[in-house]
């Protein structure tokens, strides 16, 4: 190499300042930078919010059919009656157990854990188990099982809950009227060992299919309908004893469980579940 080569390898291989300055970006061109990814944000975040809500909807409509699906197969399987007990909104109203052993104690903790869960708890009761002799007094009653509680953000329509008087609930289509509630003696609640309370319910028989009956106890072959709904369920205490008043149902967007609906119907003689949504047109 010769001597008037090195230099301009030095200056080849050199970084210097105007080749930094070439490379750098402006205040300006980061801002405008910064702008757009502000835009795309803010674009976006709306539809992220939205396709977590389907997916709660869907997690708590999946979770509703498996649990009925287990309720019927339960059902089948012993030979017996399963029922599907929701937690009344009159729950603060009730009386628990007031035994003082184990049971009486299993019961009032249960109790206070569903206080807060109207709208959206329930479980699954058995009234005769394998090898309770019919005809006779000494059945073992029993809950499969925990309670269950849908995802948070999603509840069972409020209007589910509204009784209705009998000849009202005969006339009303499956899709609008609300769930039965047994007469008394009603069932022991909230757990075997609790007293018992009208709450409201759905049955299956020994064969699976769904046992409904009208206002004269005649089993009619009917669908039932659970609507479910996108809601907040707000839980007002009283200021002095800090007990549960009442509660407050928003839906968001309001009315979505019935023009947006999201419905499980049981087919009244398979007593399958399957899901409904709006049709796209």
């Amino acid at each position: 190499m010769g001597r008037d080569a090195l230099p301009r390898v030095l200056a080849d291989r050199q970084v210097g300042p105007t080749k930094l300055k070439e490379c750098a970006f402006t205040l300006m061109e980061l801002l405008i930078v910064l702008a757009i990814m502000g835009l795309l944000a803010s674009i976006a975040l709306p539809a992220m919010k939205g396709i977590q809500k389907s997916n709660t909807i869907a997690n708590a409509t999946h979770q509703l059919i498996a649990d009925l699906s287990q309720a019927r197969q339960t059902a089948i399987r012993e030979q017996t009656t399963v029922h599907v007990i929701f937690v009344p909104t009159n729950i603060a109203r009730l009386n628990p157990s007031g035994a003082q052993d184990p049971s009486g104690f299993r019961d009032r903790n249960t109790w206070t854990n569903l206080l807060s869960h109207a709208y959206s708890s329930y479980a699954l009761f058995v009234e005769r188990s394998v090898g309770d002799q019919p005809g006779t007094n000494q059945w073992h009653a029993r809950y499969i099982g925990q309670w269950r509680t849908l995802p948070d953000g999603v509840i069972i329509a409020d209007w589910e809950f509204e009784e209705l008087a009998a000849a009202a609930w005969d006339t009303t289509a499956e899709e609008n009227r609300s769930f039965k509630v047994r007469e008394a003696p009603g069932f022991p609640f909230p757990t075997a060992f609790g007293n018992r309370h009208r709450v409201p319910y759905l049955s299956f028989d020994s064969k699976g299919g769904l046992v409904v009956r009208d206002s004269r106890g005649n089993r009619v072959p009917q669908d039932e309908v659970i609507s479910l709904a996108r809601a907040s369920v707000f839980v007002r205490r009283n200021p002095v004893t800090g007990e549960v008043d009442e509660f407050d149902v928003r839906e968001s967007p309001p009315g979505n469980s019935i023009n947006n609906y999201n419905r499980i119907r049981i087919d009244g003689l398979t007593g399958r579940a399957r899901a409904e949504q709006p049709k796209i047109q």
